[in-house]
């Protein structure tokens, strides 16, 4: 395939694989800074939260629609740990593997939408589309791996 023909989308070959490049780069960096996370065991308020939290285990909670409109109740966070826990119990890793793969997920939402909003406030010939792409990796890499996260 010729890397600079055109597809009907207008993209080339090239420039769809570079999209695929920041996703792989913020789940590499990802990786490296909490992979040592997978097989800790539950510390501090994962005690109260999730093992000895009855909503967790049984689910009953969750088909009340009090329990999603109570913002307190972190009711999507709680959700996910039911999930976890219906699927293995008190093994820690699953809950550990969710998290990380939402922060990843989110990381590159942030990419794209600090990307996207740059766009948006600068005309086009003001900054680069590399420096924008370079300022967006740059608040996704912060957003990852920023000590607050954990």
């Amino acid at each position: 395939m010729n890397p600079m023909k055109r597809t009907p989308a207008g993209k080339t070959f090239l420039s769809r694989k570079r999209n695929l490049v920041i996703p792989l780069l913020l789940l590499a960096a990802g990786y490296i800074a909490y992979s040592n996370s997978f097989h800790c065991s539950f510390h501090w308020d994962d005690i109260p939260a999730i093992v000895d939290n009855e909503a967790v285990r049984s689910g009953d909670a969750f088909a009340q629609l009090s329990t999603w409109a109570d913002i307190n109740f972190r009711p999507l966070s709680m959700f996910t740990f039911f999930l976890n826990w219906q699927s293995g119990g008190s093994v820690v890793w699953p809950f550990h593997l969710v998290n990380f793969l939402f922060h990843i997920a989110t990381s590159i939402l942030v990419f794209y939408l600090t990307r996207y909003t740059v766009q948006l406030v600068l005309p086009d010939n003001r900054l680069e589309k590399r420096l924008v792409t370079a300022a967006a990796l740059f608040a996704a890499l912060l957003f990852l791996l920023h000590p607050v996260q954990t």
